[in-house]
């Protein structure tokens, strides 16, 4: 997958990436803490439709608290 599978909305938040270097399944981690931190409702269903809920769902879990702010991660 591409950047340009990435939702228009959300790539201002990637200002310091190539975004043609940046890959859904390598950096998913990095482009969910962004879409989680970042994104509005549209780009959070584009997040669990592109990664599955499980998958995001076990980001937050495992890498969250560490990776996202203490407000969305609490959210």
């Amino acid at each position: 997958m591409t950047m340009t599978s990435i939702p228009s909305g959300l790539r201002l938040h990637f200002q310091e990436y190539d975004l043609q270097n940046l890959d859904l399944d390598r950096d998913a981690d990095l482009i969910i803490q962004r879409a989680l931190e970042y994104g509005a409702w549209d780009e959070i269903r584009w997040l669990v439709v592109s990664y599955g809920a499980d998958h995001v769902r076990t980001f937050v879990r495992v890498r969250g608290e560490r990776m996202l702010s203490r407000v969305t991660f609490n959210y």
